[in-house]
């Protein structure tokens, strides 16, 4: 595992998100991804987005599209999906297999049924603050590489990890999103974390998002756990620059995880690997 890029690292303080750029490196050339307004945007409109449509009457009617809305795969769902518009769009995350044109053409959805689907995602981006020249360029991409897509059904990419991985052991990117999901939920609501003016004002400046902050976490425990994803944001250090965080602040959100990890019924030698990683990352966090 690697002790620089591991998930629960950039947790602190609401999970290191305080620059401009937590989360998402500089690029040189802007791309449909910048366009989309990066990392944070995209996974605030999928899970807006997904919401619509699970509670769509006419979309849960196909049993297919039903079919991705079980709750328990869900967390795993918005991961899945912000990954592979990123990855489409320009962004550094890894190419999936399945893709999502070739998920969107397993789904063979009607006219009817794919404008209907259409019209909750750019009601969802519309409210992420994305131009409508961009979302009309995503929606452009989508649809046409969907038809030049061969359909395939969804899965995860689980196939592509060692059986004795930490990330398997976890439960793979399913289990891993959920918790992660979770966690995020946790810290929002705790008075210590948000009790730092600095993390605070981060969050109210829009920059950054809690559906965004979970992806990057997921990205990085999945990929420190030896999964088939890898994580895109700054390094610890940089995202934790200038909060200032405090030991009563890590010791809070330490005992917040431990919680999580319980109430999902993770076994005591894998917190204790994940515990062990993360004590490795404290001095580029506390105090910064």
């Amino acid at each position: 595992m690697k002790p620089t890029s591991l998930f629960l690292t950039a947790m602190l303080a609401s999970a290191g998100l305080a620059q401009m750029g937590a989360g998402m490196k500089e690029k040189a050339n802007d791309t449909l991804f910048d366009r989309l307004g990066g990392i944070h945007k995209i996974a605030a409109f999928v899970a807006d987005a997904e919401e619509m449509e699970a509670n769509d009457e006419m979309l849960m009617k196909n049993p297919r599209f039903k079919a991705l809305f079980n709750p328990a795969s869900r967390p795993a769902l918005r991961f899945l999906v912000t990954e592979s518009i990123a990855a489409e769009t320009g962004g550094m995350q890894n190419k999936q297999t399945p893709s999502l044109p070739q998920v969107q053409a397993w789904l063979a959805l009607s006219q009817e049924e794919s404008n209907r689907a259409w019209m909750h995602r750019m009601k969802a981006m519309d409210r992420a603050g994305v131009p409508k020249s961009a979302q009309m360029e995503l929606r452009s991409w989508l649809e046409k590489a969907t038809k030049m897509a061969k359909p395939m059904a969804p899965q995860t990419m689980e196939k592509f990890a060692k059986k004795d991985s930490l990330y398997a052991r976890l439960g793979g990117v399913g289990a891993i999103s959920a918790v992660v999901e979770e966690f995020v939920k946790q810290l929002a609501a705790d008075p210590i974390v948000t009790g730092n003016e600095r993390v605070v004002a981060a969050l109210a400046s829009g920059r950054v998002t809690a559906e965004g902050i979970s992806v990057l976490l997921i990205e990085q425990l999945a990929e420190a756990a030896g999964g088939p994803f890898k994580y895109t944001g700054r390094s610890m250090l940089a995202s934790h620059q200038g909060l200032m965080i405090s030991e009563k602040e890590w010791d809070a959100t330490a005992a917040i995880l431990k919680r999580v990890l319980d109430d999902f019924k993770v076994p005591a030698k894998e917190q204790g690997e994940i515990f062990a990683v993360i004590a490795s990352t404290k001095g580029d966090i506390v105090g910064r």
